[in-house]
Parts: C-alpha cells; sequence; structure tokens
C-alpha cells in the first residue's frame, strides 16, 4: 500500500487517542510533541522521534505504541523508531527574530495608526453589546423538540432528557424548570450526567429537582464526570482508574460492584425517587410501548466493553421487538466504535454545544476523550458529535447541549431542555 498523507494523518490521530486511553497522561502529553508518524505502508510504520526526547523513554511503550498503530490501520504494523533532529527553542526564538527584522520596512503613518485603534475599539464595542445579550439570553433555557419515528412504538412516547445542570438553578427551587416538566407531560424524563458541580458541596438543588421530577415521570439518572469525581474520586473513568476504583482486573470485571460502593449522592437520588443506572438495563412499559433503558456509568472507551460488553449485548440482542433507549454521558465512545450498532434512540450531553456557536464553524471547544478540540466540527479523520441530532447506523443520536449557565459565556448557545417524542410513522 503506497504512503498515503491522508491515511497517516487519520491513522495517527486515531492512534494517539487510543494511546491515551492506555498510557498515563504525562507519557502521552510528552510523546504528542516528541513523536511523528513519517512512513506508514502495508506491513510497517516508521515513527520519527525528536532528539531532545531520550529514545529509551519510548522503547519502554513500544509495544503499546505498535499495538495502537495496528489497531488504527486495521493491520499488523511493525514499529521503526527513527531519531529525527530538531531545532532547540533557542534556535526557534532566534530565527524567528531574524524573520521579524527582516520584515520591518518602517513605521506606519500616525493616521493608519488611529484608523487600527478606531477600529479595534468598535469591535470591543460590539463584542461587549453580542456578549452581554448572550448573558442575559443564558438566564432562562430553550426547549429543542425532535421527531423520532419507529416501528416499536406503537403509542406516541416522550422523552424529556436533561442534562449538563451543573448546579444552575432557573428560580427558586428550579421551579421553571420543574413547571416546564409538568407542562410537556412525558412518559419518562432523563437525566444524562453532570447535573451537579463536582466544585460546589451542595447537592440539595438537584436532588430537589430530581424529587419534583420523579412526581412528573419515571426518572432515570445516569453519571457523568462531575459525579464520578464527587461520589469515587474518580474523574477520568478509563479502565485502569475504574479497576483500582472496584479492585478489579482482567477476568473479575463486574459493574454491579458500583451498587456496593459508598456513594452518599446514589443514596439522595434514590430517596428522591430516582434510579440510577450503571451499565444497567431497566424496562419500562408506556401503554403497549415496552422500552429497554440501558444507562453508562463506564463511558470511556477503553473501559466500556470490559465493564458494559455483556450487559450491553443482552440489551441489545434480547427482546429485538422492545424499544432500545441508550443514554451515556459523553459522546466520545461513539466517536470512537462508530460502526457498532447502539439502540433505537441513543441520548448524550457532555459538550456544552461547544460553549461558543459560530457561522460556518460551529462549536469552538470541546473535550473529547480527555483531549481538548478547538473547533471541533471542523476536524478531519474524526467525526465529533458536539451538539444536535445526527445519524449513526440508522439510528439517531442526540447530543444535548446542557442546561448550565455557569463559567464562560454561552454564545449563540442558550441552555437546552431537549423533548424527543417517539412516534410510529
Amino acid at each position: 500500500m503506497p504512503d498515503n498523507r491522508v491515511e497517516k494523518e487519520i491513522v495517527w490521530k486515531m492512534t494517539c487517542r487510543r494511546l491515551a486511553e492506555q498510557l498515563p497522561g504525562h507519557v502521552t502529553e510528552e510523546w504528542e510533541d516528541a513523536l511523528t508518524l513519517l512512513e506508514l505502508s502495508e506491513d510497517r510504520a516508521v515513527v520519527g522521534c525528536s532528539s531532545r526526547y531520550p529514545a529509551q523513554a519510548v522503547t519502554v511503550y513500544k509495544e503499546a505504541l505498535a499495538d495502537s498503530l495496528s489497531w488504527a490501520a486495521g493491520r499488523k504494523l511493525s514499529v521503526e523508531i527513527r531519531s529525527q533532529e530538531t531545532e532547540a527553542p533557542e534556535e526557534k526564538k532566534s530565527a524567528a527574530k531574524a524573520a521579524r527584522g527582516k520584515k520591518a520596512k518602517g513605521r506606519r503613518p500616525r493616521g493608519f495608526a488611529k484608523f487600527c485603534l478606531g477600529t479595534a475599539v468598535v469591535v470591543l464595542f460590539l463584542g461587549l453589546i453580542v456578549l452581554g445579550k448572550n448573558v442575559i439570553d443564558n438566564q432562562s433555557f430553550q426547549e429543542t423538540f425532535y421527531q423520532v419515528g419507529t416501528v416499536k412504538a406503537p403509542d406516541s412516547v416522550r422523552v424529556v432528557q436533561l442534562s449538563d445542570l451543573h448546579n444552575t438553578e432557573y428560580g427558586k427551587n428550579n421551579e421553571q424548570l420543574v413547571e416546564r416538566l409538568a407542562a410537556l407531560q412525558p412518559d419518562l424524563i432523563v437525566m444524562t450526567g453532570d447535573m451537579i458541580d463536582r466544585r460546589e458541596e451542595s447537592t440539595s438543588a438537584v436532588v430537589e429537582l430530581c424529587r419534583s421530577a420523579a412526581g412528573v415521570a419515571p426518572t432515570y439518572y445516569i453519571y457523568g464526570n462531575n459525579e464520578t469525581s464527587r461520589a469515587f474520586g474518580a474523574k477520568d473513568m478509563n479502565l485502569e482508574s475504574v479497576d483500582a476504583l472496584l479492585g478489579c482486573g482482567e477476568g473479575s470485571r463486574d459493574s454491579g460492584k458500583f451498587y456496593s460502593l459508598d456513594d452518599d449522592f446514589r443514596t439522595l437520588l434514590e430517596g428522591a425517587g430516582v434510579k440510577v443506572l450503571f451499565n444497567t438495563k431497566e424496562e419500562l412499559q408506556v401503554e403497549e410501548t415496552t422500552i429497554d433503558l440501558f444507562g453508562v456509568v463506564t463511558s470511556s472507551p477503553g473501559a466500556f466493553w470490559e465493564y458494559a460488553g455483556d450487559a450491553f449485548s443482552q440489551y441489545l440482542t434480547q427482546n429485538t421487538d422492545h424499544l432500545k433507549l441508550f443514554l451515556c454521558h459523553e459522546p466520545t465512545i461513539f466517536e470512537v466504535y462508530g460502526s457498532e450498532r447502539w439502540g433505537d434512540l441513543i441520548l448524550c450531553g457532555h459538550t456544552h454545544g461547544g460553549v461558543a456557536r459560530l457561522p460556518y464553524l460551529g462549536g469552538l471547544y470541546v473535550t473529547s476523550g480527555g483531549k481538548h478540540v478547538l473547533f471541533p466540527e471542523m476536524q478531519s479523520g474524526i467525526d465529533y458529535y458536539v451538539a444536535g441530532m445526527y445519524e449513526l447506523n440508522g439510528s439517531p443520536l442526540i447530543v444535548n447541549t446542557g442546561l448550565t449557565n455557569k463559567g464562560p459565556v454561552r454564545v449563540n448557545n442558550q441552555p437546552e431542555l431537549v423533548v424527543v417524542d417517539i412516534n410510529r410513522y
């Protein structure tokens, strides 16, 4: 197979994502700066290593690098590590300084400087107006309605999804949210994680919201990274950290152990009438429609199959006439294993819609698999799921942009309550 620039780029991106799930964080951060995929053929990959990074540090994890490259390329590859001469930081600074010197052609006239200053002031003023308008808009939430058709729903089923509230309150005791939940008359309510904020001690507002929601319709809750950090002290639920948390390993992994952990927050939620799902299925009936609801706690791609694989397979393959509803906080798993079949409807959150949504560029910023990604919807090689509804192997995947208005100002991205009507068309 000839060396191909596009293939190399895609394979290397997928390799780095897979390594990030397997290796210590500091190793992958150093490797991103030091390593480059130079050549890729049918059975061989040549990886360049910066001369400023010790080659022996790479050989310790060479087997993991080879496995990840082979997985990303879809074929068995041998790996050669080749040292590369690189320019020292001081040399780069000197070169940049010299380049700037060559470009200097003399000073601009004062009139031009005044024009630039005036333009900057106008842009700043307009930016403050836009920012202020969005701050005001973000004090309330919008409702986004979706229609989903399936022969498995002889009766209309309405699902309301709340996600990524981060302890935001809309009115005293979230009365605005509660009023809308009651008015929408859902058949079930799902909360797809990060309803609390790990940086805040109090969870009472979310617990009371859950109590009110459970009084409206059956309510189900899955943990996001803020809940796992608060309840388990584990923000990154990768395979290594979950193994350590549950005391498991190869051949002994069991998601049921999550329920045996000392988890005060789950106790409060269940006391409020909410069902918490840890890689488990729940069956419910809405008139003539039977729904199998599967909620994920190990949404990290490296941990999902090890801890949820068996239960997920049973959920998907048994009672295939049931409506299959899949809940997962982060969409990263679909970005990595997109070719899998997940159910009839998939609901997730986590992305906050990219925080700011810009014309033609989409979302500004997301975290995906522990990586920080700018303009994710403009990236090539990986399909990032950021906001709205997508089609994933014939099934709708809906990414809720979340209800929080804390943190960076959301621009053109008002907090969102999602309503999904499932009908038999």
